[in-house]
Order: structure tokens, then sequence, then C-alpha cells
């Protein structure tokens, strides 16, 4: 018998969506006519007609999905403030679903690209066997209810994804360069208003954060956390944080002097608007990145010397700072040495949380309580507002130890992805770029003991997108490999932006 198989058309896709997008539009309306008929209208009525005028828009996400992907590069900085102004919390679902769209245009134009790259296998598959075994946490008997799950999901795998999305976009170093660029823009728009709301102080930030306002009273009086554009001071230090590392590498790769004065307003920006912040943890992540930096890949030893005496001086200005409760830096950091915040750091916050959960899992409890039961976006579905800060701690009150021991493996591997692109690249400037990105990656695992900053944006989305960046920038470096001129030096060949090398 002839066995008939189903070939793939290019254009069928493209002839398909519209007739998908009329017959939706149709039901819409339908829909509508019938909630004006019947004067049953409300606000889920009203969120129908914001899909239906919103449709175009969505569409245009799909089929352009490119583009769309730093529009949610702009939702990230800036939902925060229409957030706070209007309290709506649903503002920040925003870009979840412009993602979802982008994630439809993805699979429109690769469909499963990322199950057959070798690059990509590895890491596709963990993330497919931890996203069925968070499905089955859905309906884990201990769960509160299903919505509870969904946000649980949304949590801790939506933005994983966002790897292949950028495999794809970030194809050449120059996209990589517009894209650090735009995230410096932006961090000079947030650290302004960040600015701002320090000079004003508190009647200031009122206004930009009307719910709730994080302060903390020291020696020299109460200091106030600032959002800039952002929803919580928290989010605000990490996207400084994310800038400060992208505009290192840019400073570092060194591919235009335009680009390097550049980069050194925006890296000194985001370290201002950081120690105004008062966020202990960027502060040394900083020192670390200014001193490592200075061993890094570079052209010229002089160059090295260089980075490395202006590291030691800003370490000595920091040590000198601490010695003295008499400025920001000492003050903020006097807790340290006159009080117990080093054992809650050490001890009282990682440890005691582990220890519960170790003991609960002895017990029996080795599925844990169903995902999304500690994570913080469950408080606004449930009617318990508690949550476990500490990322590790709630892994395995949500997951037990299997799924914990799942996500800290797509975590491994997706650092050793950005470790391999850093071995790849020798001999590249662009190393610099995954260098810092590298160090970005191990200190927010280091936070995981005490913190969850692979829970809440914009660090759960990096942390999945810049694996996807340097992974690419590698293989870009490899497959030009065969351009290299001879010679007798390779850190003395520098990459082109078209994929070309010239000797420097």
């Amino acid at each position: 018998m002839r066995q008939i198989r189903f070939r793939y058309q290019p254009g069928l896709t493209q002839r398909f969506l519209p007739v998908v997008v009329v017959l939706g539009a149709m039901v819409l309306m339908v829909v509508l006519a019938n909630t004006f008929v019947t004067a049953n209208f409300d606000t889920r009525n009203l969120a129908l007609i914001g899909l239906l005028v919103g449709l175009p828009a969505w569409v245009w996400i799909v089929l352009n999905w490119h583009k769309a992907f730093y529009l949610v590069m702009v939702l990230v900085v800036f939902e925060g403030v229409v957030r706070n102004l209007t309290n709506g919390v649903a503002v920040l679902l925003v870009k979840d679903i412009v993602i979802g769209l982008i994630y439809l245009g993805y699979l429109r134009t690769h469909r499963f690209k990322f199950l057959q790259l070798p690059e990509l296998r590895r890491f596709s598959r963990v993330f497919i066997a931890l996203l069925v075994y968070c499905l089955f946490e859905v309906f884990n008997p201990a769960s509160s209810n299903l919505l509870v799950g969904l946000v649980g999901l949304k949590t801790l795998l939506y933005y994983v994804p966002l790897l292949f999305v950028a495999y794809e976009i970030f194809d050449t170093p120059a996209k990589i360069e517009r894209f650090g660029v735009l995230l410096l823009i932006m961090a000079g728009f947030s650290a302004a208003l960040g600015v701002y709301q320090y000079i004003g102080g508190y009647e200031v930030i009122r206004v930009f954060q009307p719910v709730y306002i994080q302060s903390a009273t020291r020696n020299l009086g109460t200091y106030y956390k600032l959002p800039g554009t952002f929803a919580a001071p928290g989010n605000f230090s990490a996207y400084l944080t994310i800038c400060f590392v992208i505009g290192m590498g840019l400073l570092y790769s060194k591919t235009s002097r335009r680009l390097t004065v550049f980069s050194i307003i925006g890296i000194l920006i985001c370290a201002v608007a950081l120690v105004l912040n008062i966020q202990r943890s960027a502060w040394l992540f900083a020192l670390v990145c200014f001193f490592l930096g200075s061993f890094n890949q570079s052209f010229s030893t002089y160059v090295r010397v260089l980075r490395l005496g202006l590291a030691v001086l800003v370490i000595g200005a920091f040590g000198l700072a601490i010695t003295s409760n008499d400025n920001l830096v000492g003050d903020t950091f006097s807790g340290f040495t006159t009080g117990g915040a080093l054992e809650g750091y050490l001890y009282y916050a990682p440890i005691v949380p582990l220890t519960g959960r170790v003991d609960a899992i002895l017990h029996g409890e080795i599925l844990g309580k169903g995902i999304g039961q500690g994570a913080p976006g469950a408080r606004y579905v449930r009617e318990d507002d508690t949550f476990i800060e500490a990322y590790l701690s709630v892994l395995l009150y949500e997951l037990g130890p299997v799924g914990t021991v799942l996500s800290f493996w797509l975590i491994f591997i997706a650092v050793g992805m950005t470790w391999r692109a850093y071995r790849q690249m020798q001999g590249n400037s662009y190393r610099n770029i995954i260098f810092f990105i590298l160090l970005w990656q191990l200190f927010n695992i280091g936070l995981c003991v005490s913190y969850a900053p692979l829970s809440v944006p914009p660090t759960s989305l990096f942390f999945w997108l810049l694996p996807g960046l340097a992974m690419r920038l590698g293989q870009w470096h490899t497959q030009n490999k065969a351009n290299l001129p001879v010679t007798g030096e390779a850190s003395r060949v520098a990459p082109t932006k078209d994929g070309a090398y010239a000797a420097v």
C-alpha cells in the first residue's frame, strides 16, 4: 500500500493564521454583542474588549517576534511605574502576554528546532522533564488550588524558553551591541528617576510607590530604598546590576571608541544608582567585577595593569569607607559589625529554612506541597499571603528533592553553556561580555541560598536569556574561525561585526 505523508509547506502557516484571526474576532464580536444586549457588562467583558482591540497587535507580535522581543525589554523597565501609580498588579502580566506571543512566533518560524540542535538538546530534555514533573505538581493534593499551581509554573519555568529565543535573535555581535546599548539607555532613564527619588526623599518616593516604602534606620538617619521605574527597589537594583554587567562586557570588548565612552557613562550611572539604593550585595558584586575583570582577556598588558590599579583603588576606597559610620557606605554595612546581621545572613536566612525542609522530607513529604505554594506571586490568588524568600528552600517546599535536583540541573546546564561559549571565544574581544555574564550567573546562584533572585523579574528573565546570547556568540566565533589570518598571536586578532576577522 502506498504510504501518504504530509509535507510541510512554507506558506501554509501564513495562509492559515489570518483565518484563525478572523474567526477569533467574529467569536469575540458575538460575545460582546450578547453582553450589551443582556446588560451584563463587567470587568471580564472589558478584558474581552481589550483583547479585541489589541488583536491586530497580537497578530503583529506573532509575525514579528524578533522585533517584539525588544518591546518586552522596554516593558520590563517601565511597567513598574504604571503598576505602582494605578495599584494594578495585572499590569505586570502585559509583558508576559507579549512573551507568550513571542513563543508562538518562535514555534511558527522554527517549530521544535531546539530539540534537534546538538548544543540545545541536553538543556531541552532536562527542561521538558522538569516541565512534566511540575505539571504533576500542579495537581498535588496538598496544593491550595489550581490557580496557585499555574502561578508557580509561571514563576519557575515561564522565562526558560527565552534561552531559545535569544539564541535565534542574537546571531551577530552587532545585534548584541545594539541590545546592550538599549539596556544602558533604559537604565539611564530609570536611574535618573531613582536619583530624583533619592533627592526628593519620602514624599517623592511615596508618589511612585504608594503601597509600601522600604526603609531602614541607622546611625545617619532613615534610608528609603528607591523603586526607580520598577515596582519594587529589589527589581530596580537587579536591573542596574544586569546593565552594569553588560556595560562592563562592552567596555572591555573595546570594539569602538564611541561604544567604549558610552559604556563608561552607562557603568557610572548604574553604579551611582546602586550606591543610592543601598543594595549591599550589588555593591559587593560590582567590586568583584572590577577586580576579576582586570585579569580577563585584553589586547594589551598595559591595559590589564591599568584596570587592576583602578580596581584596587576602588576596593581600597570601599574598605576605607566601611571602617567608619560617617558615610553612606559605612553606615549601611554597620549592622554587620555592630549587630547580628552577619549571623542572620550566614545562618538564620539560609540554614534554618533548609533544616526545616529536610526534616519534613524525612517525615514523608517527598513530593513537596505543590508548585506555587511558596511563590511570591501566589499571594494574590490565595488567602494566605506568606511566601518563602530563599530559592533553594522554596524548591524543596514546593517540589521536594526530585524537583529541586531537576531545577538545579537545568540551572547548571545553562551556566555550562555560558562557560563553554567563554572557552570557545579564545582570542576574541567579545569574550569579555561572556565573562561578566558568567560572573553574574554564579553570583545569582549563590544568592539562591538566602534569597530568590530566579523567581522575580528582571533577574528570572535575564538569567535564561543571557546564556542563549552567550552560546550563540560562541557559535558565531567557531563558525568564522576559518577566516582567521595567519598570525603568531591569536590575541591580536579582532572580529568585525559582519563575521570576518582582521589583524589588530
